[in-house]
């Protein structure tokens, strides 16, 4: 399970991004850390994965979890130490495993939601303020853009 983690405007504050129920294996699982490769095969970086190093102790980090129209924000934790590169094994790194190392960022005080947030919903409801984003976002120089969650489609 490769976490995809964005940064928002709130400093301390990180969205992870995670499509497969299967995540690694225990010590590994949902909602018991982030990780991802630290690199792509056979080499180079993904900016979503190093982000990983980026996380603080005491961020929050929400969780969007699931596919297509089930995917929903399901709950929140801390994280429990600094983001950081290490050549410990997921259990179970399934596509992953041609990696040498991972990122991870280990969490704590997993609080589910009462009712998961379905992202189709938040894309309805917030349809022009997040289509505002993005074009603000897209019109700033390379330098200045965020990684966004979220595209424009036709």
């Amino acid at each position: 399970m490769v976490t995809a983690i964005q940064k928002r405007e709130c400093e301390g504050m990180w969205l992870e991004m995670s499509r497969d129920p299967n995540h690694g294996g225990p010590g590994w699982g949902f909602a018991e850390c982030l990780w991802s490769p630290s690199h792509k095969n056979p080499s180079g970086s993904w900016p979503f994965w190093s982000l990983l190093k980026q996380v603080r102790k005491g961020d929050i980090v929400v969780h969007l979890r699931g596919k297509t129209h089930q995917a929903a924000f399901r709950g929140y934790s801390l994280a429990d130490a600094d983001g950081f590169e290490t050549q410990q094994r997921p259990p179970q790194p399934g596509e992953w495993s041609f990696a040498s190392s991972f990122n991870r960022v280990p969490l704590t005080g997993y609080v589910p939601f009462t009712q998961p947030l379905l992202l189709d919903d938040v894309f309805r409801d917030c349809d022009r303020k997040l289509r505002t984003l993005f074009a603000l976002n897209r019109a700033k120089p390379q330098s200045s853009k965020e990684r966004l969650f979220l595209v424009v489609q036709a």
